[in-house]
């Protein structure tokens, strides 16, 4: 009897166990598997157990919100030349996976992040205004320069992060600025911007700004650039 009693005891505490594995906010990654690339948009998605409405995504040191719906994340990434890292953390910090990979995708002269914490009935916007006079933005995501506007949220324009991209980069000014729409029109939104200039070169450099949009169709005008040529 006494063993009986004991197996019992030893079976509760497993089930007991694994609700509480269950209800943790374990994460798992279903892509991507690590190794080598030849893709410049790179999906990072899986699922996070328990009641979790967001968790945040690092890569390469910038990180951001993600929604979850169901318990499951997916995000676009837009990778970098060389080793890259994603770090997925749930936001009490008690649960983390990570995946590392090599990406064999161009050099860039010029790339550019806009990110925020997502909210559903706000739309943001990055604007590149290049020398030509020509602008990068939500209806003109492709440049004759070649440069492209890509969104990252589930290719929903202006609904989550938002990537600027130039290979090669003609000389001269180049201008940018944030624009805010919301059927609501009342709340504040912070916004971040990273800089990386001449990518994978020694002349590589990279500057990151916060700033707040006060209300709706607010205009941010970030920062001014010269670009003098690629540097290999």
């Amino acid at each position: 009897m006494k063993t009986g009693r004991l197996v019992l005891a030893c079976m509760i505490g497993v089930l007991v166990s694994g609700w509480a594995d269950a209800s943790s906010g374990t994460i798992v990654l279903d892509s991507p598997v690590g190794g080598y690339s030849r893709e410049r948009i790179v999906t990072i998605s899986g699922r996070i157990a328990g009641q979790a409405a967001q968790v945040r995504i690092i890569h390469n040191g910038t990180g951001f919100l993600v929604p979850v719906a169901n318990g499951r994340f997916k995000q676009a990434l837009l990778a970098a030349r060389g080793d890259n890292l994603c770090i997925v953390r749930s936001l009490d910090g008690q649960q983390e996976q990570r995946v590392s990979f090599f990406a064999d995708v161009p050099k860039v002269d010029l790339r550019v992040l806009l990110y925020w914490d997502v909210v559903p009935s706000e739309y943001i916007d990055l604007w590149v205004h290049e020398p030509s006079g020509e602008i990068c933005k939500w209806n003109n995501r492709k440049t004759k320069s070649g440069g492209t506007l890509f969104d990252l949220y589930n290719g929903d324009i202006g609904r989550g992060p938002q990537y600027y991209a130039l290979d090669a980069a003609p000389p001269g000014e180049y201008g940018f600025s944030v624009h805010y729409y919301s059927k609501r029109g009342k709340e504040p939104r912070r916004c971040h911007v990273v800089f990386v200039i001449h990518e994978g070169t020694n002349d590589e450099r990279r500057e990151e700004f916060s700033f707040v949009l006060p209300r709706q169709h607010s205009e941010y005008i970030v920062k001014r650039i010269m670009i003098e040529g690629r540097v290999d």
